[in-house]
């Protein structure tokens, strides 16, 4: 491990402000694995508001297809109908005519 190699006072003179905070996050294990696994890649870290967004889209597809009406989503997810029928667009609604297929 570079820790190892390098001994830790080392390596924090080596790391960025941003390196630095990435392992107060995960802690120095973690970043080692990191550096291991991704090594020289441009990594891409999603912010928690659109890994919140992609799970209760998951939750409102799942709960329309056990029945809940689009009333009771506006509800329980804060959201108008309008926004649950966007998010609910390639899920079929009963009732409603296909003009594509």
């Amino acid at each position: 491990m570079l820790a190892d190699i390098a001994g830790d006072n080392i390596l924090s003179e080596m790391l960025t402000d941003t390196h630095k905070q990435i392992v107060d996050t995960i802690g120095l294990d973690a970043f080692i694995s990191l550096c291991e696994s991704y090594g020289g890649a441009n990594l891409y870290i999603p912010k928690i508001d659109s890994i919140r967004r992609i799970t209760r889209d998951i939750g409102i597809k799942s709960d329309y297809k056990n029945g809940m009406t689009l009333k009771q989503m506006r509800e329980k997810y804060n959201l108008t109908e309008v926004h649950i029928r966007r998010i609910l667009e390639d899920e079929e609604i009963p009732g409603q005519m296909n003009l594509f297929g």
